[in-house]
């Protein structure tokens, strides 16, 4: 088995409902977090950084901890089904 990562996140706004779509780079997320400081909606600038924030955070954890199952399954040669 392979763990996926995340390689993409939609972000919508609770107010009009508009949604922004960003590629999760493998290696280097901190590209998400920098888009994730200030983000708004493009359509009526409702903030959506703060929820955005903890969503980067979550796919950052998510991302790590699949790479760490892949690489233990690769090293000891296990197999997850």
């Amino acid at each position: 088995m392979f763990a996926d990562h995340i390689r993409k996140v939609t972000f919508t706004c609770p107010r009009c409902n508009t949604s922004i779509t960003f590629d999760v780079l493998e290696d280097d997320i901190r590209e998400l977090f920098k888009v994730t400081e200030r983000l708004t909606c493009p359509k009526c600038s409702e903030s959506l950084s703060s929820d955005a924030r903890s969503m980067a955070h979550a796919i950052y954890e998510y991302n790590k901890a699949a790479q760490a199952l892949n690489d233990t399954e690769k090293n000891t040669c296990s197999e997850l089904a």
